[in-house]
């Protein structure tokens, strides 16, 4: 009776020492994952500011075609405070009808009285605006 004593001991030390293992693999596994699911949220959350940012940014650029002026806006926002400086045609068509405020996905274009090549390193210009992401945005070709 004794042998079959100590055995059942024996193998319920076995099963114990076997469970403790488990919850350890069990508990190691559960603190990996909650590590992976935390550092994935981080991520989704810089992402989201990311494309939050993306959307309060105009983006704005410009250039000269067939004899035109162009200033395009492809961002999500509003260019607003407009400011050119650089090359202008010799009656200042571009300073004097650029417009302050650019909505999103639009473009301007002003007639040039002066015509230069599409070529825009012939003419060195830079605009400055404002949007919902900051102040003094700038844009050059240069």
């Amino acid at each position: 009776m004794k042998d079959c004593s100590t055995t059942i001991d024996i193998v319920a030390i076995i099963f114990s020492a076997i469970g403790v293992i488990i919850s350890a693999i069990t508990a190691w596994r559960d603190w990996r994952t909650r590590k992976e699911v935390k550092e994935l949220r981080t991520l989704e959350i810089e992402k989201i500011r990311h494309d939050l940012a993306e959307l309060k940014k105009a983006k704005v650029f410009c250039y000269i075609h067939e004899g035109y002026f162009v200033i395009e806006n492809k961002g999500n926002s509003d260019a607003t405070n407009i400011r050119y400086s650089g090359w202008d045609d010799s009656d200042n068509e571009i300073k004097n009808n650029i417009v302050s405020i650019l909505p999103a996905h639009h473009k301007q274009k002003i007639k040039l009285s002066l015509l230069i090549s599409d070529d825009t390193s012939t003419a060195d210009f830079e605009v400055t605006w404002d949007d919902e992401y900051g102040i003094d945005n700038v844009w050059s070709n240069h």
